[in-house]
């Protein structure tokens, strides 16, 4: 969400200026040394078959807002076990990339798993990786409504098993002290890992009643109690199902600080009370902070058995989860508790239009996201067949409550966006049930006062840069080895030519070069004393990944019953096809190409890597008698690009595109505006403009593609016996197939079966003040009756936004599917 610059409040009793001025500015150091970003995933689906592609957006985030410390980030497809299956590497554009994994065919598991991280998040606790556990279909028996299957790895807080229950118990604020009143909160899971609901008695050990305890949602819920010194206690509870369990409860502490919050609408009210055996007071310091700003504290001189009770003011805060630590006079915390603001300023609302909707066979269909507002907008999209698609989903993790509340705690939320965004005032309240049952500990204090600054050891990356290394060179030789000339092989397209300077240490580098996929890179040295005896590693300079670190505690969502049989009848029909299976099918039947345009040609022949196909502009110059009469590339592409805007003058040439500076490529490697600008238009060949955003460096606002016919100079014919190496880069990206039933060039055959669960999907969806609408185009498949349209995304001041839509018929609401 957006930044916030807090002012700290200090409480008038025994607190120095300079004790506040001390922890708020530790604090601040702290947080602008170790930022902290998230990485959250916007899945097309919430469940899938074997064999399907799994299509995700990831957004990158730091302190709520688009993060510009990483400049690529790493998606990884875990098996039940947390084993790596496979590995996404891809730059950031806008702060977001996109990508996709295949559901292998021969995978048994009834769920599976993708991790997202920066490499700079592995210099923290791995807990706090993005993770995100999804159902296998067809794998799956169907279940009752509810059922969901768990996979635990993590140890709980305090935890007791009775016939598959768990029930865990988490005094507020850390322990409960013998002779204080004490608030207990507790959990209860059972062996599937969903919320059972129990109830039942404290009893001490001679049996008598201490307190009562029920859950008052997801199994949890509280209950006060006030353990006597020496005395132990057990809970004797009964599950759902009626079965007596009974569960021994952890013991008291003899002395200490006991700390509890209550919430206001504007405000939290905490109460401490101390038990410290002393006759004199003894000191304590109280903070409370947010997003790593302090914005109050306390230091508090209390008396044995003393009690203070005050409040703090959380109108102006960020919402999020609010942290209050206690800490002894030496600043050792002793008591901590967390708890949530809502002040609802972190949310943006894209409208949803229908423009037309059918729902008869490979019909076509067309939406329209529309905001309107001055700051830039990134969406992603996608619309599913709502009968296959888990409507329980509906409450589970999304964009806000993941950025707002998940990211944040450790263990499993039941249904989160729940608490986010019922208008029920209890149910809103009730969040406070998750704040005392799952684990926080985001800031070591020991570091944090004693400025015991750990060393990173992931620092941010950037881009991809091709690297290289020269060995087996005598070292009389290293001290001036020249340069390399590189020739790169993207199969079969022009081929393009490179040099590097090799350094004493004999490396060399290419910054900002950009592979997708794999490319075979020949090479040469300048100076012919090397080539007999000189062998040469190239690298692509990116973080190989985390490996296999396992799994936290994650349940997989829960499948409504009615999806299972939906599913069921889905199984049924594709193995009526004939064996023909969903999107993969249709992707590969043979279709009669028709005649390429001079375009095509042009691109094929020039264009490679990411630079090939994509959505933009694209100007046979070579060929056009207007260009040789233009001064330069600018002056070409005036007027004939929508919004791009160039201005040309005195001073140095600038360009604005949708808000922002398009990247500039020159035979497809980074230049500035002033380089091309004194390129002579009789050496153009061939521009091309990448509508925004484009995955090249410097290309969240589009892009700019500039070849000349130098490009065109053969490479010499025996390049092939060169030495070479093959680089691997980023991951390919797919391109999420939709088919076109309205051309009759490219349309699938009429008797082909078209089964696709996901029938659109458009990760990036960027809307400003000058794109306030995009249209989406779709076909339906053969069996569709309802849509699920699902909206997410973030705007560059850091508002979050989550929208579901479905579109159906009267008849079909009434019916409730198919």
């Amino acid at each position: 969400m957006m930044r916030y610059v807090l002012t700290i409040s200090a409480l008038a009793i025994g607190l120095s200026t300079a004790t506040a001025q001390r922890i708020d500015t530790l604090m601040h150091i702290y947080t602008e040394a170790y930022p902290r970003e998230k990485v959250y995933l916007h899945l097309d689906r919430s469940a899938y078959n074997t064999g399907e592609s799994i299509w995700y957006k990831a957004y990158v985030t730091n302190e709520g807002v688009p993060s510009a410390l990483s400049k690529n980030v790493f998606v990884e497809l875990l098996d039940d076990h947390g084993r790596v299956l496979d590995r996404n590497t891809a730059p950031l554009v806008e702060s977001s990339a996109a990508g996709s994994f295949v559901l292998p065919a021969s995978y048994k598991a009834t769920t599976i798993s993708l991790r997202a991280y920066t490499r700079y998040m592995l210099n923290y606790d791995s807990a706090f990786l993005y993770y995100r556990t999804v159902r296998v279909l067809n794998t799956t028996a169907p279940l009752p409504a509810g059922h969901t299957v768990v996979i635990k790895t993590g140890a709980p807080h305090v935890t007791a098993t009775a016939g598959g229950t768990q029930l865990r118990f988490f005094p507020e604020g850390g322990d409960y002290i013998d002779g204080v009143d004490s608030r207990v909160a507790f959990k209860a899971t059972g062996p599937d890992g969903l919320p059972v609901e129990v109830q039942g008695t404290v009893v001490d050990a001679k049996g008598v009643k201490k307190a009562t305890f029920a859950s008052v949602r997801d199994g949890m819920g509280t209950f006060i109690f006030t353990p006597v010194k020496g005395m132990t206690y057990q809970a004797v509870w009964k599950d759902k199902a009626g079965t007596a369990h009974t569960t021994p409860l952890p013991a008291a502490r003899p002395n200490g600080v006991s700390l509890s919050i209550d919430s206001q609408d504007s405000a939290k009210i905490y109460t401490v009370e101390a038990v410290t055996g002393d006759s004199v007071a003894t000191t304590f310091h109280l903070i409370a902070h947010t997003g790593g700003q302090v914005f109050y504290l306390a230091t508090l001189h209390l008396q044995d058995g003393e009690i203070v009770r005050q409040a703090f003011n959380t109108a102006s805060l960020p919402s999020g989860i609010v942290t209050v630590t206690i800490f002894d006079a030496d600043w050792q915390p002793v008591a901590e508790r967390i708890s949530f603001v809502d002040n609802n300023e972190y949310m943006f609302y894209p409208a949803i239009h229908a423009l037309y909707t059918k729902f008869d066979k490979r019909a076509e269909n067309q939406l329209e996201i529309e905001y309107a507002d001055q700051v830039k907008s990134n969406l992603s999209v996608s619309v599913t067949d709502a009968d296959l698609d888990a409507p329980e989903d509906a409450k589970g993790d999304n964009i806000i409550s993941n950025l707002l509340l998940t990211s944040d705690l450790r263990g499993k939320v039941y249904k989160p966006w729940d608490y986010i965004s019922n208008p029920i005032d209890s149910v809103r309240k009730e969040v406070d049930l998750v704040m005392l049952t799952n684990g926080w500990r985001r800031y070591d204090w020991n570091v944090i006062v004693h400025k015991a600054y750990p060393r990173l050891t992931y620092m941010p990356d950037s881009v991809m840069s091709l690297r290289g290394a020269v060995y087996g060179v005598p070292a009389k030789m290293m001290k001036d080895m020249g340069t390399i000339n590189l020739i790169t092989d993207d199969g079969g397209k022009a081929h393009r030519f490179l040099f590097a300077e090799i350094d004493t240490g004999g490396n060399f580098q290419v910054p900002h070069y950009f592979v997708f996929g794999q490319q075979k890179i020949y090479y040469q040295f300048n100076k012919r004393d090397l080539f007999g005896s000189a062998t040469v590693r190239m690298d692509n300079g990116l973080f190989k990944g985390v490996g296999n670190i396992g799994l936290p505690d994650t349940v997989a969502p829960p499948i409504d019953s009615s999806v299972m049989v939906h599913e069921k009848d889905f199984q049924r029909l594709v193995h009526d096809t004939s064996g023909i299976f969903k999107v993969k099918n249709l992707a590969t039947i043979v279709i009669k190409a028709p005649t390429k345009s001079p375009e095509q040609l042009l691109d094929e022949k020039y264009a490679s890597g990411l630079f090939s196909g994509g959505d933009g502009y694209q100007f046979d110059v070579a060929n056009d008698p207007v260009a040789q009469s233009m001064q330069s590339v600018f002056q070409y592409l005036q007027g004939r690009v929508a919004g791009l805007q160039i201005t040309t003058g005195s001073g140095p040439t600038s360009l604005t595109w949708r808000g922002g500076s398009p990247g500039l490529y020159l035979d497809e490697m980074p230049v500035d505006a002033q380089t091309l600008q004194n390129i002579s238009m009789t050496d153009v060949a061939y521009i091309k403009v990448f509508r925004p955003p484009f995955m090249g460096m410097g290309g969240a606002n589009g892009g700019i593609a500039i070849y000349t016919k130098k490009g065109e100079k053969s490479a010499p014919a025996d390049f092939k016996s060169l030495d070479n190496t093959v680089v691997i880069g980023y991951t390919a990206p797919k391109e999420f197939y939709s088919p076109d039933y309205a051309s009759i060039q490219t349309a699938p055959p009429p008797d082909s079966t078209d089964l696709r669960p996901t029938l659109f999907w458009q990760p990036f969806v960027l809307l400003d003040t000058k794109t306030r609408r995009a249209k989406l185009d779709f076909f339906n498949n053969d069996i569709t009756k309802r849509f699920k349209v699902v909206v997410e995304g973030i705007t560059a001041d850091g508002r979050w936004a989550h929208k579901e839509m479905i579109v159906e018929t009267e008849d079909t609401r009434k019916t409730g599917g198919r």
